[in-house]
């Protein structure tokens, strides 16, 4: 399999050096950051009626004193695994929460 140049490409790369079955359908997370933090009580509601099983993801300890201030959104799809479907979920959930200052550009999965 060839995948472009760029950091999902190069994480599809090192999945498959690592001998990932791309043909199963694995856990799959997107992170949705936000440009402030914490979400007021509608849009956390916006993104429920979207999502019902979104986990908030508020920064830990050792995230305050590294500067982090902002928490994430946090979902999990049952899918394969593809540089495709990768990139059109965080098109779509970028799009989806735009209008409240989120933006989807990492995601991951686990395998073993």
């Amino acid at each position: 399999m060839t995948w472009p140049n760029d950091a999902d490409g190069d994480v599809m790369r090192r999945l498959q050096n690592a001998g990932f079955d791309f043909s199963k359908k694995y856990k799959v997370d997107f992170n949705i950051d936000f440009d402030h933090w914490p979400l007021d009580k509608s849009e956390v509601q916006r993104i429920l009626s979207l999502y019902p099983t979104a986990e908030f993801i508020n920064p830990d300890e050792e995230d305050r004193k590294n500067g982090i201030t902002t928490g994430y959104v946090l979902l999990v799809f049952n899918s394969e695994v593809s540089y495709e479907y990768v990139i059109a979920t965080q098109k779509s959930l970028s799009q989806e929460m735009s209008v409240i200052g989120g933006v989807c550009e990492s995601w991951g999965v686990m395998h073993g």
